[in-house]
């Protein structure tokens, strides 16, 4: 099936739709499907390992990974869910399309699009939803802010792909409304994730270095700002992830104008590291259900889907900085320790299987822990949070086959190793 990516969601945050017409156009669209195929499979494509499996003599626990590529990994190594319970990621909006997957991110809490899903596929009614995504994944520790005293120079920090769905057109007319409202021009810096891209000695983009499909939303920011960009936004080409601290550091906030993603990753990494977040109000209204966004004193959401309404939000939050501990909130419902025990909390099997494992902390429970020790040497706590990075996962077919190699010899697990021209995905989509 070739997926239909829904545009008229993108910046219309009131379709004259019912609510179930909207949930089915979303699960229209899943990235499962292209990173299951060519380069992308070769060279994007993830598996994580969030939870490794541990055994004792005949006692054994298998362990939780996800991947955008679950279907694939599933068809390509049979014996795989021997070891892991295997939970799809759709990367989006939509509910994932494997049929193998034990379970699939829903991203968030909402029973009535659940109940609507498994409705419409009854196939499907025992499949486990978990409300958490690979945004939910984040890297807490990592992230932590390091220098608390870095001078604030950024009044608002972006990292976003130069495509529709990221709205930066948006931001570029709150710029415009925010100097002639309160008389004062931003310090907007964003970061596109472009590696390829150059930027000419006085800041504009050299489109002869842009990637095709970001070309139309730039030459967009450029006509509101009359071909005069670089005196209101810097664009960085890519921000390494071993910078995002200092960038957050030096950031009064951190603004997602999108309205319709999946779970997105920067305002985890922004939140974590102590940056307030200012997101729409629609963002993610349709999937939510009852979940909020960001949580109390982690930033603020912009009323209306306008450039003013934007505007007022930022000025808003750069105006009381003290107001807010984004880091202190998100780490009382998210971070890794969390996302375990979300897994835990929707996955029955975890509770029969962990001998006293109380409130859902599987990070912290004895047993399972000295189980840990017995198989890797470490934690759970450590491995969550990368002291042995080759067995969290990978990224790439060839080096994520090397991981579960690895973890099936372990168990003594015969290894197995589907032909690529013998496997078939997504044909009763």
């Amino acid at each position: 099936m070739k997926g239909k990516w829904p545009n008229e969601y993108l910046n219309t945050p009131n379709p004259n739709k019912k609510i179930e017409e909207i949930w089915d156009d979303l699960d229209a669209f899943s990235f499962e499907e292209v990173y299951s195929y060519g380069k992308l499979l070769e060279k994007k494509s993830r598996l994580a390992v969030c939870i490794p499996p541990v055994k004792f003599g005949p006692y054994f626990i298998k362990g939780f990974c996800f991947s955008q590529a679950s279907e694939y990994f599933l068809k390509k190594v049979p014996h795989l869910r021997k070891l892991f319970h295997i939970c799809a990621n759709s990367m989006t909006f939509s509910y994932p399309w494997s049929e193998g997957a034990d379970c699939y991110f829903s991203l968030f809490e909402n029973k009535a699009r659940e109940k609507h899903y498994k409705k419409k596929y009854p196939e499907k009614k025992d499949r486990l939803f978990l409300p958490i995504q690979d945004a939910d994944w984040t890297n807490d520790r990592v992230l932590a802010p390091w220098n608390i005293f870095i001078p604030k120079t950024i009044d608002v920090f972006c990292l976003s792909s130069p495509f529709p769905v990221k709205n930066l057109p948006m931001i570029a007319e709150m710029a415009l409304v925010y100097e002639k409202k309160y008389n004062r021009r931003l310090k907007i810096v964003i970061g596109l994730g472009m590696p390829g891209m150059k930027i000419n000695k006085d800041g504009s983009i050299n489109y002869k270095t842009v990637e095709q499909n970001g070309v139309s939303e730039l030459k967009k920011v450029d006509e509101i700002f009359n071909n005069n960009t670089a005196a209101y936004i810097e664009f960085v080409p890519v921000v390494e992830y071993k910078d995002l601290k200092t960038y957050f550091g030096m950031s009064k906030c951190a603004v997602l104008a999108s309205i319709c993603e999946g779970k997105n990753r920067f305002i985890h990494e922004a939140m974590a590291g102590n940056t307030p977040v200012v997101v729409f109000k629609d963002y993610d209204k349709f999937i939510r259900g009852k979940t909020p966004a960001i949580y109390s004193k982690s930033g603020e959401y912009a009323p209306k889907f306008t450039p003013e309404s934007l505007a007022d939000t930022v000025h808003k939050v750069i105006q009381n900085q003290n107001k807010y501990t984004p880091r202190k909130s998100y780490l009382e419902k998210n971070g890794r320790i969390n996302f375990i025990k979300k897994i835990c909390e929707y996955m029955p099997y975890y509770k029969e299987k962990v001998y006293k494992l109380e409130d859902n902390d599987l990070v912290h429970n004895k047993f399972f822990n000295n189980l840990m020790r017995y198989n890797y040497g470490i934690t759970l706590e450590e491995f969550i949070y990368d002291k042995e990075p080759m067995l969290c996962g990978a990224v790439g077919k060839e080096d994520i086959l090397e991981v579960l190699k690895g973890y099936s010899s372990q168990f003594k697990i015969p290894w197995v190793d589907v032909d690529d021209k013998d496997i078939h995905l997504f044909e009763n989509k």
